[in-house]
């Protein structure tokens, strides 16, 4: 079994300017002539394979146009056959050239898309960081304010899927990541990643490899501090000093009508240590008559997110 000869180009002109560029194909077409009927596609292409056009090869005529496919097709004759190279110069994705050069789907590169997601945030501080307070120093209830997030949508083709992934689920990074597709990199800094939806795919095969593609959202905040929960410090209560020993006692106020202190019908503000903000004489009594300096309302952070650290997972060369 053999090929007789070398293939000979009948054909092989570009596309015409009609429609688009990024639709317009090309084809080269060779006999090939064979001295055997059991000679097949796979037998012609190991013999004369490597003197036709490999995939992604440019058109001699046009170098806008890449070979996207080359086919073997039998003629009416047994003994001759046809290789048709198609050509074309519409866009080619990154994953569509990786499965033609890589054959190993794990040796293929991180794929990352940037995506945002947009949101509705409750708010108690305005972009400078002071509490939302009118002119009398009181606070306002928290603001819904529109926001907006990046999110990394991430993936990797992984031979083996490991159970304790699943255990770094909704964390935040302890350290900084940096997620590298071969072509750009993105750092997230510790403490700004939220990583939500770890997934693992049915299995897959391709090309004699059994594999799973484990993805993944990474939610990013330009600062950390974000993540946290921030609560206006007030209450009912506050602390006194009692005998060298503090107490939590009942906040009062000055009540008009009775001309007495009263405890207070409304949470009152706390400086962030207990007791009660802008009220000069420290007496339990809330002051509105107060000549001392007026404050800014005190915020209490609460961590709602635990950390992790994320170096094990399969997002990272």
């Amino acid at each position: 079994m053999a090929v007789v000869g070398t293939p000979r180009e009948v054909s092989g002109r570009p596309g015409g300017m009609v429609g688009t560029l990024d639709s317009r194909t090309a084809q080269r077409t060779w006999n090939i002539t064979v001295n055997s009927t059991a000679d097949d596609a796979f037998t012609i292409h190991a013999s004369v394979g490597g003197l036709l056009p490999g995939l992604f090869a440019s058109h001699p005529q046009n170098l806008f146009f890449t070979c996207r496919s080359l086919r073997y097709e039998e003629t009416d004759s047994r003994f001759h056959w046809r290789a048709i190279a198609d050509y074309s110069c519409s866009p080619l994705s990154r994953e569509e050239e990786e499965r033609a050069t890589t054959p190993n789907p794990m040796d293929r590169a991180l794929r990352v898309e940037v995506d945002s997601v947009e949101f509705e945030r409750y708010a108690t501080k305005d972009i400078n960081g002071y509490g939302l307070v009118n002119s009398a120093n009181d606070p306002y209830s928290a603001q819904a304010v529109e926001d907006s997030r990046t999110v990394l949508m991430i993936e990797r083709n992984i031979a083996n899927w490991s159970g304790g992934w699943e255990l770094i689920n909704n964390t935040l990074n302890s350290g900084a990541v940096t997620f590298t597709d071969g072509v750009t990199s993105r750092t997230v800094p510790a403490g700004c990643g939220y990583i939500k939806r770890i997934r693992r795919s049915s299995l897959r095969k391709e090309n004699g490899y059994v594999f799973y593609i484990a993805s993944a959202e990474v939610h990013v905040k330009s600062d950390g501090e974000e993540w946290r929960m921030h609560l206006l410090d007030e209450g009912y209560y506050h602390l006194q000093t009692d005998a060298g020993k503090q107490k939590k006692s009942y906040i009062k106020v000055w009540d008009d009508e009775t001309k007495a202190a009263v405890n207070t019908p409304t949470e009152q503000l706390l400086d962030g240590t207990g007791h009660i903000l802008d009220d000069t004489d420290s007496d339990g009594v809330v002051d509105f008559g107060s000549t001392g300096t007026k404050h800014d309302p005190v915020f209490i952070d609460f961590d709602m997110i635990r950390e992790a650290d994320w170096s094990s997972l399969p997002f990272f060369s």
